[in-house]
């Protein structure tokens, strides 16, 4: 019989698309500082937060898009908490960034998919 599951390097790589998710949201949330701080921006740093901004959101819709394909929770159970939360830290920071708050949202509702 045919297998359901995808093929192991299409797996691997959907890890790995995960895992660098992962580090580009952790590292933007990071960058940002802690939830409860308030983050002062000189203007130098304004062209880098927008450049995170755009890594950040990629990197949400990747994880998105990843959750979508997932066959179980237990394959990225893992890296969804850390994804999902350093993208809530992310928000915290960035609440009047549409497409920041927006990617996140998606990623949480693909997340939510895959365990229901």
């Amino acid at each position: 019989p045919a297998s359901t599951s995808p093929h192991p390097t299409l797996q691997s790589l959907l890890l790995v698309a995960l895992q660098v998710s992962h580090r580009c949201v952790e590292r933007h949330a990071a960058k940002l500082g802690p939830v409860d701080s308030v983050v002062m921006m000189s203007m130098g740093d304004v062209s880098y937060l927008k450049a995170a901004d755009d890594e950040c959101i990629a990197a949400l819709n990747c994880a998105s898009a990843v959750f979508g394909s997932a066959r179980s929770v237990d394959d990225v159970s893992g890296l969804a908490v850390g994804i999902l939360a350093a993208g809530a830290a992310v928000c915290t920071h960035r609440l009047h960034s549409f497409f920041v708050v927006s990617a996140w949202m998606k990623c949480m509702l693909s997340a939510a998919l895959l365990c229901v």
